[in-house]
């Protein structure tokens, strides 16, 4: 069975389709942010100053709803609220992550272990091609068609699950797709994104 999770962060729950553009570009520069944050500066340690009840969330939706965190806390007028908003959703992001690779078979946890996953690098991209189709059938199966699902090459080496859903997806429906699968982050973003040409180069 396919390890997944279907919670993708603060990718607006209420996206109308002319900002899903901008919207997924905010939520991409978020995430390399605190991905230099908190892999980067901070190594593996849980910064002590913004607490750890904000991690018996099982989803960043769920945290967002339970701490009443705005839709935009990125644009937080709140300086201190915006980096307490920012630093949790990194910290949340990343536990969830760790959850979800608890959950894989103990060959791909040992190659995590190893740095030999197909996600941790671009040099594995051709393997990492090879789970493109199944998350392609594990979406069709829950009623998320798509276009084209493709490896990204991200910043930091990493490998993400790119989807090209098919326009005729509703949000509620789009709102059940993973944003972790089998080892791989998802991101999904509209035909003809200018970001498709960033990730694939980047």
């Amino acid at each position: 069975m396919a390890s997944i999770s279907n919670d993708r962060g603060p990718l607006i729950s209420s996206v109308l389709p002319t900002e899903f553009n901008m919207l997924t570009k905010l939520c991409n520069a978020i995430d390399r942010l605190i991905d230099l944050i908190y892999m980067r500066k901070l190594g593996p340690t849980m910064p002590s100053d913004i607490g750890t009840a904000f991690l018996k969330y099982d989803s960043v939706e769920e945290w967002m709803i339970g701490e009443k965190v705005p839709r935009r806390f990125f644009h937080d007028p709140d300086e201190r609220m915006r980096d307490l908003y920012i630093r949790q959703y990194g910290a949340l992001r990343r536990h969830l992550f760790d959850k979800h690779i608890a959950t894989l078979p103990q060959f791909e946890r040992d190659r995590f272990a190893a740095g030999t996953h197909p996600s941790q690098s671009h040099r594995f991209v051709e393997e990492a091609e090879t789970y493109c189709p199944r998350l392609k059938q594990y979406l069709e199966s829950i009623g998320v068609t798509s276009e084209e699902v493709f490896c990204g090459l991200y910043h930091m080496d990493r490998v993400v699950m790119t989807v090209v859903p098919t326009p005729s997806i509703d949000e509620e429906t789009l709102r059940q797709a993973p944003w972790l699968f089998e080892g791989f982050e998802v991101k999904y973003m509209q035909p003809n994104h200018p970001a498709k040409e960033e990730c694939i180069k980047e």
